[in-house]
């Protein structure tokens, strides 16, 4: 609703269809031909590499600046999610606008910079 709103706000004619809950059903089904999906760059950029899918619109994401980092509750206080929640603070502290489509480029070339590892993983 939110990417119609935006790049669409005078579509009328919305077909509300299959509506799944998991991105590798969503980009399954567009793969299959089953319709379109909106989805996360990060989860997208596989498919786009691959030739799997297209961006018939050309890059018209939306910036989402919200991420979620879940473990089971067991887990919470392990030193290991610990160092990963740090990684990923520290890698988005240095991001210049925290947008999704620069942090992962829809081209899939990420600089060794990109990292805080320095090696572009």
């Amino acid at each position: 609703d939110e990417w119609i709103e935006r790049f669409a706000p005078g579509c009328t004619n919305i077909v509300r269809g299959l509506r799944l809950d998991r991105a590798f059903m969503t980009l399954n089904a567009a793969e299959n031909g089953l319709g379109m999906c909106v989805e996360s760059t990060v989860l997208v950029l596989e498919y786009l590499q691959q030739g799997r899918l297209v961006l018939p619109f050309g890059d018209m994401g939306l910036p989402i600046k919200a991420h979620y980092l879940a473990v089971p509750k067991s887990k919470e206080s392990l030193d290991t999610v610990r160092t990963v929640l740090d990684w990923i603070n520290s890698w988005m502290a240095n991001r210049s606008s925290g947008d999704p489509h620069e942090a992962v480029p829809i081209d899939g070339k990420n600089e060794a910079a990109d990292s805080p590892s320095g090696n572009g993983r």
